[in-house]
């Protein structure tokens, strides 16, 4: 048996980071040996899952975000955009004693990027209060920013999965860089609970302790995950039912502006495939055409436009791939 989801529900929860992202670049790596360089300077949303939640919704999902914003502009940026976009955003904890996250992005010309953040607000996202009645309406439950937020890494976020699951609900695990401890001993008992894993390779190489994405595939293979799909940047992705196994090449045609925020919106275009009735490698390709969308634009959403156009891209790049 392959990776089948348990219900097709065009709808998904996030639980993770909101940030205000300043994007900057490109800069070179001279940059501390001057005194000034001219940029361009723009600001956007971001932060993983407001990123997961502003794509699927471009893509025709309907998105709900459970995350934390302080009680400051920075705040109100965020949820006028989520609001706007038709995203729910009513398990967002507005803060009055404690700022919203928020991010210099340093872009180099290769569109590689650098990150100097202000961060308090992770600390205060919690999946307590996420409704019983909502995880039986969502066919994904899509947790963003693993090893981030002290309040749902571990237990929490394994007893939320178990939850999604039990209501038949999809979960969808992403991560971050792990800075404390045994990347694996902290992430296990959640895996046990994952459906759908998609570590960047950079976070897969720390969990697994390979490199090579075949050789993580066995290391994960027993942890109790049913599908991997590993972001391999400009290489595409590698992506394994376990019984099944492809390598995804990234969308040649792409014109990179920077990748903030492309492996969120892979995980988004995954979802959106999937809920549409795709199998999973045929997602990992609708997946790596959204994610080009967002490299051909500064910030780390806008790109997609529309589910059409991202369709349209996907039809283009099966006819050169497969």
């Amino acid at each position: 048996m392959g990776f089948e989801i348990r219900q097709r529900t065009g709808a998904v929860l996030s639980i993770g980071m909101a940030v205000t992202d300043l994007i900057a670049g490109p800069v070179t790596r001279d940059l501390f040996d001057r005194d000034s360089i001219p940029v361009q300077l723009s600001t956007h949303p971001g932060g993983d899952a407001v990123n997961v939640c502003l794509n699927a919704a471009a893509l025709s999902m309907k998105a709900s975000l459970c995350s934390a914003v302080g009680k400051d502009p920075n705040g109100t940026l965020l949820l006028t955009s989520l609001q706007n976009a038709g995203v729910d955003t009513s398990l967002v904890r507005i803060l009055p004693d404690t700022a919203t996250a928020a991010c210099i992005v340093v872009t180099e010309p290769s569109g590689e990027r650098h990150f100097l953040t202000c961060q308090d607000s992770f600390a205060r996202i919690t999946p307590e209060g996420i409704p019983d009645a909502l995880l039986s309406k969502v066919g994904f439950v899509s947790l963003n920013s693993y090893y981030r937020m002290p309040r749902v890494d571990g237990a929490p976020a394994a007893e939320l999965f178990h939850r999604a699951r039990e209501h038949g609900a999809c979960t969808v695990l992403d991560t971050m860089i792990c800075r404390t401890g045994n990347a694996m001993d902290q992430i296990r008992e959640v895996l046990r609970e994952t459906d759908l894993f998609l570590p960047s390779y950079e976070e897969a190489k720390q969990i697994t302790g390979a490199s090579d994405p075949r050789k993580m595939a066995e290391v994960l293979a027993g942890t109790g995950i049913r599908a991997f799909a590993v972001k391999l940047g400009e290489k595409g992705s590698f992506v394994t039912d376990f019984v099944r196994e492809k390598f995804v090449p990234a969308d040649e045609t792409t014109r990179v502006v920077g990748t903030v925020g492309c492996g969120d919106t892979y995980c988004a275009g995954m979802m959106a495939a999937l809920a549409r009735g795709a199998d999973l490698f045929a997602a990992a390709a609708f997946a790596t055409c959204a994610a080009a969308c967002t490299a051909e634009v500064p910030g780390a959403n806008g790109g997609i436009r529309s589910l059409a156009q991202v369709e349209a891209r996907c039809r283009a790049y099966q006819e050169r791939h497969f």
